[in-house]
């Protein structure tokens, strides 16, 4: 991304898109199990802390005039397009307990439509956010770009480009759902302090993680680092935060209490035993992460985007396919993770479930908890069985974050041009590594994309990727699945 001619904006308040907001603050409330009224009195307490502090008072008199002093009547603004205008989102972040930097997405205007892109030669795409060199929210030592659009709706896809000066680091901070980084130049080391993990990541390697630890990113080398970095929100639904609500009721089920000892299990491998299976590059006969796969089915059979295919439904598909051996009481643990998938039932589940059998693949893998460093090294090639062209070589990690709402490839697009055609719930980025890609929605051409460039789009639609010209085309894709 060429970020040198990208406007410098200094804004002495926040305009926040009104309706997205709302939305943040009523998923992120709920998540926490909070009632509106301990929210406005956790505000007035920060108040009164703070009487004296010129932010408070003149965020106070912005909520006063605009919701009478009630905080908490930001969650009925349903005006479609407006903003509000806030001297500083720390008071609104401290009394809803997100950090500020949770409130960058709701600074890009939300564009209504099917897809959005952001070109490197457009001087206006990007914004920076920061002082170099300064202490603030953003870290020391890093430029912070965020677009100027977003797709409307997608609060909870937050995209940032870093630029770190050696020796300069994010803030540490968290947050609900992922993380996934991208280093386009440089290495930097990622540390997980929770966890006490770190992790080094070079250019072309990317690191997945749950945002959920406390992390920051650090510069420890000779050269400024370049990170495309994308947060996904886990808020009203998704794989993990699903997983802690239940987890907290009074009594677990037995599914739930499964999931938590195999996930115990996947984290108690051995170095040596990741070493081998790595090293072995051989497909599993069978699926490693079943409760990935079965919250996709999940998915995939719910409204809107299947308009509810309940499992009477999926028999009925099954017997109409003339596919043997599935039937309600199936279908139901297959929706939970528990009953084991053979390899080959994938090409079978693919067909009942009316998508492409390639984004079953990514399930065949292990899946660890807290983070995962990949480098195409790292990447294992799907067969043709699962429907890729001749010609175009489709990889996978041979190892993903658990809980995760994200899956991701490479596309190497070697003699063939264009892909299988599918469709899937939630969006989908397309990050061009190498040569140029075009985006076609049921047959027609909608955008084309270049190295440095990105795009992403409603997946729920038909669409096909194609490279343009003759020469080779890498791209990396990434499914935020909802």
């Amino acid at each position: 991304m060429v970020f040198e001619n990208s406007n410098l904006r200094e804004k002495v308040g926040w305009d926040l898109w009104l309706p997205e907001l709302r939305s943040l603050l009523t998923d992120f409330r709920e998540m926490n199990k909070k009632k509106r009224k301990d929210i406005e009195g956790e505000y007035q307490r920060l108040l009164e802390e703070h009487k004296i502090d010129k932010e408070w008072v003149d965020f106070h008199k912005v909520i006063k005039k605009r919701f009478g002093g009630f905080l908490t009547k930001l969650e009925h603004a349903r005006l479609p397009n407006e903003t509000i205008s806030l001297p500083n989102v720390k008071p609104l972040a401290a009394a809803y307990g997100i950090h500020a930097l949770m409130f960058d997405s709701l600074l890009a205007e939300p564009v209504r439509g099917n897809f959005l892109l952001h070109h490197s030669k457009t001087k206006d795409d990007f914004v920076r956010f920061d002082r170099l060199g300064s202490e603030t929210i953003y870290g020391k030592g890093v430029r912070y770009y965020i677009p100027h659009r977003k797709l409307y709706g997608s609060y909870h896809i937050t995209i940032v480009y870093l630029e770190i000066e050696t020796n300069g680091s994010t803030i540490r901070h968290y947050h609900y759902g992922d993380e996934f980084l991208y280093v386009e130049d440089g290495e930097i080391e990622l540390l997980l302090e929770n966890t006490g993990l770190r992790a080094k990541v070079k250019a072309g390697e990317f690191v997945h993680y749950e945002g959920g630890q406390s992390h920051r990113v650090c510069n420890n080398g000779n050269r400024a680092a370049k990170i495309f970095l994308i947060r996904f929100l886990q808020l009203r639904s998704g794989t993990r935060s699903q997983l802690f609500h239940e987890l907290s009721a009074a009594k677990p089920s037995e599914s739930i209490k499964t999931r938590v000892i195999k996930d115990m299990n996947a984290s108690a491998w051995t170095n040596n035993t990741r070493q081998e299976f790595d090293e072995s590059k051989n497909e599993p006969t069978e699926v490693f992460d079943r409760c990935g796969l079965g919250h996709f089915l999940q998915l995939l059979s719910s409204g809107p985007y299947a308009s509810r295919l309940t499992l009477n439904r999926l028999v009925e598909r099954a017997n109409k396919l003339q596919i043997e051996g599935y039937n309600r009481s199936k279908f139901a643990r297959l929706h939970h993770g528990a009953i084991q998938v053979k390899r080959e039932e994938l090409q079978d589940l693919a067909k009942i479930y009316d998508t492409s059998s390639m984004l079953f693949y990514d399930f065949l893998f292990p899946a660890f908890r807290y983070a995962v460093v990949v480098g195409e090294e790292d990447m294992i090639k799907e067969s043709s069985a699962f429907g890729i062209p001749e010609g175009i070589v489709f990889r996978v990690p041979s190892r993903h974050l658990a809980y995760s709402d994200i899956t991701i490839a490479l596309v190497d697009f070697i003699t063939e041009k264009t892909t299988v055609g599918n469709c899937h719930p939630g969006y989908e980025l397309l990050k061009p590594l190498e040569g140029e890609i075009a985006v076609k929605f049921g047959g027609t051409l909608v955008f084309s994309l270049r190295k440095g460039e990105y795009g992403y789009f409603d997946s729920s639609i038909y669409h096909q990727v194609s490279k343009v010209g003759d020469k080779p085309a890498k791209v990396l894709a990434i499914r935020f699945l909802q």
